[in-house]
C-alpha cells in the first residue's frame, strides 16, 4: 500500500484528467464547428493539461514530507472545517453583489483552500489568484458576461 502523501497526489490528478477526457470528447463531437467557437473549450483543455502536468511532475520529483495539521493546537478543528466548507458558499453568494465577482472569488477560494487542508497561506492565495484571474479573463473580458463588479466611490474597479 502506498504512502498517504503519494495517494493524495494521485487523487489530485483525477480532476484534471477527467477534464481532459471531457475536452477530447467535446472536440471529437464538434469537429465540424467553426474555429472561433472552440476558444473557450481549448483554453479549458490547456489549463487542465497544465494542472495535470504540474501534479504529475510533483508526483515524480517532490520529496515526501510529513503533513502538518492545517489548524494545529485546536481541538475543535474537526468541527470548524466542515462548518467553513458548508457556510463558505453561502457567504460567497451573500457577499458577491457587495465585493464583486473577482474579489469574492479570490477571498472565497483562498479560504476554501485553507479549509480543505492547505497549510501555506501564500501558496493558497497564489492558486486562488490564478483561478480568479482565469475566471475574470474568460467570463468578464472574453465572454463579456455581466457579473457583479466591485464599485468603490462610484467607480467600477473589477
Amino acid at each position: 500500500m502506498g504512502s498517504p502523501m503519494k495517494d493524495e497526489r494521485i487523487g489530485q490528478a483525477v480532476v484534471p484528467a477527467i477534464a481532459i477526457i471531457f475536452a477530447i470528447s467535446y472536440f471529437i463531437q464538434t469537429a465540424d464547428a467553426p474555429k472561433g467557437t472552440l476558444i473557450w473549450p481549448a483554453a479549458t483543455a490547456v489549463l487542465a493539461g497544465v494542472l495535470l502536468l504540474i501534479i504529475l511532475v510533483q508526483q515524480i520529483f517532490k520529496k515526501k514530507e510529513a503533513r502538518k495539521p492545517s489548524l494545529p493546537g485546536l481541538k475543535w478543528a474537526a468541527v470548524l472545517k466542515p462548518l467553513m466548507i458548508l457556510t463558505g458558499p453561502v457567504l460567497y453568494v451573500a457577499l458577491l453583489p457587495v465585493l464583486g465577482f473577482t474579489p469574492a472569488n479570490l477571498i472565497f477560494l483562498s479560504l476554501m483552500f485553507r479549509a480543505l487542508g492547505g497549510t501555506r497561506w501564500v501558496q493558497n492565495f497564489f492558486a486562488a489568484f490564478i483561478i480568479a484571474l482565469f475566471l475574470h479573463l474568460t467570463l468578464i473580458v472574453f465572454m463579456k458576461l455581466a457579473l457583479p463588479r466591485l464599485v468603490l466611490f462610484g467607480t467600477t474597479i473589477l
